[in-house]
C-alpha cells in the first residue's frame, strides 16, 4: 500500500511539471493579418487562433486589448496615428492566461501630408455627342490608385463613377449638364482604402463644361501698337508651348513701357472662362498689377492708334473698332518667386476667339514683364 501511495505521489508531480511546462511554452495565436487605410487610422484584420480568448495589440504608443469569439476574424481600428511607417506586435491569450507567440506587423500611415498632393482631377478635354459626355484626363500620378468622380444630375442625385489610375477617359450618358454639375475627386493611397481620401470639388453651372484650351491651337497675332515682348530671347509663342520654364518666356526689354498689349489667336471661336498666367520662374515681381481682357471675332478694322496708357481713350477706340470686354484683375498682394494670377470669368465670354491682353505697371515698377506661360479654359460644350 505504501508503494501505490508513492507511485500516486510521484505521478501527481510528473502531471503538474508537464502543466507548468504548458505555460513556458508559446504558441500561434494569430494566422493572419491584413490592414486598410483611412486618413490618420488604420482596420486590422485579425484571424485568430481557435483558443484564443484574447487580442492585444500594441500600437506602439497604444495599446489595445479585446475579446474574442472563438474562429470569428476580429476587427480592430486604430485611430489618431502619425503618418509614416510604423510597426504593429500582436498577441492572443487563451482562457488559461498563456501568451502567445508575438507577430510583428509593419504599416504605412497616410495622413496630412499625402492630402497636400490631391487635388480635383479635372477633365483637360472632353467630346459631346447626342447627351453623351466623353471627359478626356492626364493620368493620375503614381501614388493615386483611383479618384471616385461624383456628377449631380437633374433631381441632385449624383451619378458616381471610378476613374482609375493609368484611365485617361471617362464616359457619361443621359446627364443633364444645363442643370449644372459638380465633379468631386476621391482618391485611394493603396487599393486596400476603406475610406476614402477628398480630394476637393469644383462646381459647374449652367452646362458649363471647363476644359483646358488646346495649347496648340493658340496663336501669335502682332498688331501695329502691341509689344512683341522678344527681348532676351522672348516671344508671344512662347506663352503657348506648354513650358513655364526652360527659358521660354514673353520678354517686354528696354525699349518698351508699360502698359503694354498683345494679342493672340485661339484658333476657334470659344466661351472663354478663366486665364492662368504664371510668371516666369523667379520673376513674380515682374507680372502686371492689373490686366484688362478683351475678345474678338476677327481682326477686321480692329486695329487700334490711342496709347493704351490712357484706357478710358483707348477703350473707346477698342469698342467702336468691335472689341468687347472680357474681364479684369487688379491683382491685390505684390507678387514674387513663381507666382500664378487667375483670372475667372464667372459669366462666360461668347463668341471670342482673338484675345488682347493689356498689362499695367509691374511689381518692381520697371518696363520689363516676364510672364511664363498662359493657360486659356473655355467651355466644352460652347457650339457643339
Amino acid at each position: 500500500m505504501r508503494g501505490k501511495k508513492l507511485l500516486l505521489f510521484l505521478m501527481s508531480l510528473l502531471v503538474f511539471s508537464c502543466n507548468n511546462d504548458d505555460f513556458d511554452v508559446g504558441y500561434i495565436g494569430i494566422k493572419q493579418v491584413q490592414h486598410m487605410h483611412a486618413d490618420g487610422k488604420i482596420k486590422l484584420m485579425v484571424d485568430v487562433a481557435s483558443e484564443a480568448v484574447k487580442l492585444n495589440v500594441d500600437a506602439e504608443d497604444q495599446k489595445i486589448s479585446q475579446n474574442v469569439a472563438s474562429g470569428v476574424a476580429q476587427t480592430i481600428v486604430i485611430e489618431g496615428m502619425e503618418e509614416g511607417d510604423h510597426v504593429l506586435t500582436l498577441t492572443t491569450e487563451d482562457a488559461h492566461g498563456r501568451i502567445s507567440d508575438p507577430l510583428i506587423h509593419y504599416i504605412h500611415v497616410y495622413g496630412e501630408e499625402y492630402c497636400k498632393t490631391l487635388k480635383v482631377r479635372t477633365p483637360v478635354g472632353m467630346d459631346y455627342q447626342d447627351g453623351k459626355i466623353i471627359f478626356k484626363f492626364n493620368a493620375a500620378s503614381a501614388d493615386h490608385k483611383y479618384s471616385l468622380c461624383s456628377y449631380i444630375k437633374t433631381g441632385d442625385q449624383p451619378t458616381v463613377d471610378t476613374l482609375k489610375a493609368d484611365a485617361i477617359e471617362l464616359s457619361l450618358r443621359d446627364v443633364d449638364f444645363t442643370k449644372g454639375y459638380e465633379f468631386h475627386s476621391y482618391y485611394a493611397p493603396t487599393d486596400r482604402t476603406y475610406e476614402f481620401f477628398d480630394g476637393g470639388s469644383e462646381q459647374m453651372e449652367w452646362g458649363k463644361v471647363k476644359v483646358q484650351h488646346a495649347k496648340d491651337m493658340v496663336t501669335e497675332v502682332h498688331l501695329q501698337t502691341d509689344d512683341a515682348g522678344d527681348a532676351w530671347g522672348g516671344s508671344i509663342a512662347k506663352l503657348f508651348d506648354g513650358i513655364v520654364d526652360g527659358g521660354n518666356f514673353y520678354h517686354a526689354g528696354t525699349e518698351s513701357v508699360l502698359p503694354l498689349t498683345f494679342t493672340v489667336d485661339l484658333g476657334k471661336e470659344v466661351e472663354l472662362l478663366q486665364m492662368d498666367i504664371d510668371a516666369r520662374p523667379g520673376f513674380g515681381h515682374r507680372l502686371s498689377k492689373r490686366y484688362d481682357i478683351y475678345g474678338h471675332v476677327d481682326l477686321i478694322n480692329a486695329e487700334t492708334e490711342t496709347s493704351c496708357a490712357d484706357l478710358d481713350a483707348w477703350e473707346t477706340e477698342m469698342f467702336s473698332k468691335g472689341w468687347k470686354k472680357i474681364g479684369y484683375i487688379d491683382v491685390a498682394l505684390a507678387q514674387t518667386g513663381n507666382a500664378k494670377t487667375v483670372i475667372k470669368f464667372d459669366d462666360g465670354v461668347d463668341g471670342a476667339r482673338y484675345i488682347r491682353i493689356r498689362c499695367d505697371k509691374n511689381w518692381e515698377n520697371s518696363q520689363y514683364l516676364n510672364l511664363g506661360e498662359i493657360t486659356f479654359y473655355v467651355n466644352a460644350i460652347y457650339n457643339n
